[in-house]
């Protein structure tokens, strides 16, 4: 705190003055001491005066959060994350250089959000989270550390510094602040080559950083979310317009269906086509949840309904399909894509039902007179093999039969005693309601 020098003067001459005084208040009359009592009021009115009447010439903890609303500003603006931290530095008053700022990706690996730089001993473009010493000690100790200097090794084991310090070579940097969440998560680090300051400026730099950053990560992260939730809804609004929403009443039979996803956007696939002057039904269920499997559906519907698929060419149909999903999905290395389907072919005049189930759970097949019969797996699921060579089912049908079609989230719901719906209680209802329509059994 400053002032004007001729104020500053005043208060000294006060100062001076009373120090003479005090010794010699013992010593006076009593009446003295009330001369005394009256200047020493007027003085300390005097340094009030001059203390309200003359402000700071900084105020720093003003200054400091200027900057720390102006550095979040530029977050919100979406400026660049390294011109954001140097700026940060620099409202600190702290000349830098070489500053480097790795995030936490999607992978929970530290990626560097800037170009990328190749050392002979580091590629740094990424720092493996899981493999990185500092991390395993922070987690071990269960306590912050709010920078790791160059010059001073006190505050970390060997091992630990010594990895730190092949990436201080590395950045030619010589300070590194990790940026943590309220969790004590460690989700950045910010690499920098920065002047010898003190250890109190660095604190209060880290804390500093902290805040910016994990500003930058939310709305980065809210960012992405937003494009999630938009790319969602569309792919859900998709999803909804490829399940039958009128299910076919034809004179040779009545339908309906129902589906509700586990979660906002599934891989079931629920699909009616007329082919021929024959009828095609098929249910099928993605391995997995989600997009991804919503894709797999579209992929299964698209190729399903641009087949004129009929009895001779039905086996072929499906190799088709095999070929199409497995050849698309293969050569993720992480995800294993497929679908159990059962695919059915009404062929009316015959009263003749084909049938192909990749994998999938049975369907059902109950005669007016309670007679029940299965349609099990008669080959591999979809996608799963190259080469798939399934086997065709027949059975005859007649007036009176009710087909069920679905899939495993149906028969695993399990009740308030933690019991499974299963297969027996499903043909248990079925066949206690074989005199009501389709829409009413649903």
């Amino acid at each position: 705190m400053v002032f004007k020098s001729y104020n500053s003067y005043l208060i000294l001459a006060f100062v001076i003055i009373s120090l003479i005084f005090l010794p010699i208040v013992v010593l006076l009359p009593k009446s003295f001491l009330f001369i005394f009592s009256a200047y020493a009021t007027l003085s300390v009115g005097l340094v009030i005066y001059i203390t309200l009447s003359n402000k700071p010439a900084e105020n720093t903890l003003s200054t400091l959060i200027d900057y720390l609303f102006s550095s979040i500003y530029n977050v919100s603006q979406k400026k660049d994350i390294k011109y954001i931290v140097e700026n940060s530095f620099l409202s600190n008053n702290i000349n830098v250089e070489n500053v480097f700022v790795f995030l936490e990706d999607e992978t929970e690996n530290f990626r560097l959000r800037d170009k990328y730089i190749k050392n002979e001993k580091i590629p740094m473009n990424l720092i493996a989270k899981d493999e990185f010493e500092f991390i395993r000690f922070i987690k071990s100790s269960k306590y912050r550390i709010p920078f790791v200097d160059k010059r001073n090794t006190s505050l970390l084991p060997y091992p630990v510094f010594n990895e730190i310090l092949n990436y201080f070579e590395s950045l030619n940097s010589n300070i590194m602040i990790p940026i943590y969440t309220p969790t004590n998560d460690v989700v950045g680090l910010v690499f920098a080559k920065i002047q010898r300051i003190g250890a109190k400026q660095l604190i209060y730099l880290s804390k500093f950083l902290n805040i910016v950053l994990l500003s930058f990560r939310e709305i980065e992260l809210s960012e992405k979310r937003r494009i999630l939730e938009e790319d969602l809804k569309i792919a859900v609004d998709i999803q909804r317009k490829l399940i039958p929403s009128n299910f076919m009443k034809t004179e040779f039979f009545d339908s309906y269906g129902f589906y509700r996803p586990a979660y906002q956007i599934g891989g079931d696939y629920i699909d009616i086509i007329e082919s021929s002057g024959n009828f095609i039904f098929a249910v099928g269920d993605v391995a997995g949840k989600g997009v991804s499997a919503a894709l797999v559906t579209m992929i299964a519907k698209s190729v399903l309904n641009s087949t004129d698929i009929k009895v001779k060419n039905f086996q072929s149909s499906i190799e088709r399909l095999n070929n199409f999903i497995y050849n698309w999905f293969y050569d993720q290395e992480y995800t294993m894509t497929f679908i159990t389907l059962l695919t059915t072919i009404l062929v009316p005049k015959k009263k003749l039902l084909y049938y192909v189930n990749a994998g999938h759970v049975p369907g059902i097949i109950v005669s007016s007179g309670g007679n029940i019969r299965e349609l099990r797996p008669t080959s591999t699921p979809i996608g799963l093999f190259e080469k798939l060579k399934p086997k065709i089912g027949k059975l005859s049908v007649k007036k009176g039969d009710t087909m069920i079609l679905y899939t495993d989230g149906l028969i695993e719901q399990i009740d308030k005693r933690g019991r499974e719906f299963g297969i027996k209680r499903l043909i248990s209802v079925i066949s206690s309601h074989l005199d009501e329509s389709p829409e009413e059994i649903t």
